[in-house]
């Protein structure tokens, strides 16, 4: 049996590990294939984005009959998507659109020149597509395929 003065002692602080043990816990280099740490940016959230753009294409719509203030509108667009770094899946997707807008016309109204004009909007918003695609592979290194995914580089 353990004496009383034993009990209701305190408990003393545990001793201190060697030194040598405290290096071995010390934080190392970072990994070669570690995640990278991504700095979160400020941006809008994606349904102020598509709002924004559901805006944009009414405004731009009511001018469609225009070919000029169309093309300058993509141009603007396009202009837009390079200084603030708009993904580029979100102007293949206004390609989509446009290309189904420039089909609905011809097929099921008969609009020609509106047809002709929207397939206008859409080359030129594939040429945006390309140069935003291109400099977001530029940021990546040139890589056409993420390395952490384990697919092709």
């Amino acid at each position: 049996m353990r004496p009383i003065s034993d009990i209701t002692a305190r408990p003393q602080a545990a001793a201190r590990p060697p030194a040598s043990f405290r290096q071995q816990l010390a934080p190392s280099a970072p990994r070669r294939y570690a995640k990278p740490v991504v700095k979160a940016k400020r941006q809008l959230p994606l349904w102020a984005h598509m709002v924004l753009i559901t805006i944009g294409a009414l405004a731009i719509g009511s001018f469609a009959g225009s070919s000029v203030f169309g093309q300058l509108a993509v141009v603007g667009y396009g202009i837009v998507a390079i200084i603030f770094r708009v993904a580029s899946r979100t102007t293949f997707l206004l390609v989509v659109l446009s290309l189904a807008a420039t089909t609905w016309m011809l097929v099921m109204q008969g609009k020609v020149s509106l047809a002709q004009n929207f397939a206008t909007y859409t080359f030129l918003l594939l040429v945006v597509g390309v140069i935003t695609l291109s400099r977001e592979l530029r940021q990546e290194g040139g890589r056409i395929y993420s390395s952490r995914k384990n697919t092709y580089r």
